[in-house]
């Protein structure tokens, strides 16, 4: 034996390359978890003079593997809801052209007209037309004649569009679910609005327009 391949395993190590040692002497892939099958052999290792340091050695190689072999996880953090109190339809403006006038209601979860008899319609915004501001706590919507117009809560509006009854003889026994279930939302309407009828939204104007 050599000079230096037996000072070599006075030290403990085997003059061969190194991969990542298992705490056997095996050598092994650096993916492989600790317990794997060495696919490389012919690595013998002598008694070691320093057992702690070899160990935590290992100890710091194995947990390097680890990490470089985990695959990334899956992200936990939810981005906040940027519809706010919006029920929001993957659809086009409503084409029919009844108008509805009343005022806007909005809490935590809801956005309702609130009609000049006291009931409450539940409204289904267009996607594309419509954008929830939360700085400002106020609905922007993209009139059909292209303009803009934004509106808060308490404030008069009148309404494109056309609706359906869920009460009485009107509504020919349409609930609100069965409404909800017929239409493509891509937020829909959260289940503590409840309200007398539906809009589905064609166009928007300030006040009495």
């Amino acid at each position: 034996m050599s000079e230096s391949r037996a000072a070599a395993e006075r030290d403990g190590f085997a003059s061969c390359p190194r991969v990542s040692p298992t705490a056997t002497g095996k050598w092994v892939s650096i993916c492989d978890p600790p317990h794997a099958e060495p696919i490389v052999s012919g690595c013998a290792r002598g008694p070691s003079r320093r057992p702690g340091i070899v160990q935590r050695a290992l100890a710091l190689v194995f947990v390097a593997v680890g990490a470089a072999c985990t695959s990334p996880a899956s992200p936990t953090h939810v981005a906040s809801d940027p519809w706010g109190p919006l029920a929001v339809v993957d659809a086009p403006p409503n084409g029919d052209f009844a108008r509805m006038p009343g005022v806007l209601r909005l809490t935590d979860n809801c956005a309702m007209l609130e009609l000049a008899t006291g009931d409450l319609v539940l409204l289904a915004w267009p996607v594309n037309e419509t954008e929830w501001r939360p700085e400002t706590e106020t609905v922007v919507y993209q009139r059909r004649s292209g303009d803009l117009v934004e509106v808060r809560d308490g404030e008069a509006m009148v309404l494109g569009g056309s609706g359906e009854v869920f009460f009485g003889p009107e509504s020919e026994g349409l609930t609100v679910e069965a409404w909800i279930a017929r239409l493509d939302w891509v937020v829909a309407p959260d289940e503590d609005c409840t309200a007398d009828s539906s809009w589905s939204i064609g166009d928007v104007s300030i006040g009495d327009e």
